[in-house]
């Protein structure tokens, strides 16, 4: 079967600019035709076992949540995620996920309290 874009965007968890990216860097094989462009089922495989790392059941804290059990904002718990890359994440349909012993580990490792239940 044939995707388009915004199929293949949903089927990687992504945004229809970054299959575009990956398209273009020939990270992800796809064919343009009549103006659209056509990414066959094999390929989004294909690219999914190269370029995803798949995700965890257990990753279940989003950084909203994060930041309520810790005590630190939003913005801070984004930079632990996409600038600093301290935070081991998975990204799935625009959100970040945390699997919980991962942000225990973390936050033990920087010597922040860890929360009860946690």
């Amino acid at each position: 079967m044939n995707n388009n874009l915004r199929q293949t965007a949903k089927k990687c968890g992504a945004s229809i600019t970054a299959v575009v990216r990956w398209i273009k860097r020939g990270m992800l094989s796809a064919r343009y035709e009549d103006r659209h462009w056509s990414i066959e089922d094999a390929a989004i495989e294909e690219f999914r076992e190269k370029h995803l790392e798949p995700m965890p059941e257990d990753a279940t804290l989003i950084m909203t949540e994060i930041a309520r059990l810790t005590g630190f904002s939003v913005g801070t718990v984004h930079d632990w995620v996409r600038r600093d890359r301290t935070l081991k994440s998975y990204r799935r349909a625009n959100r970040w996920y945390v699997r919980p012993a991962d942000l225990k580990a973390f936050l033990e490792a920087h010597g922040v309290p860890v929360p009860r239940g946690l």
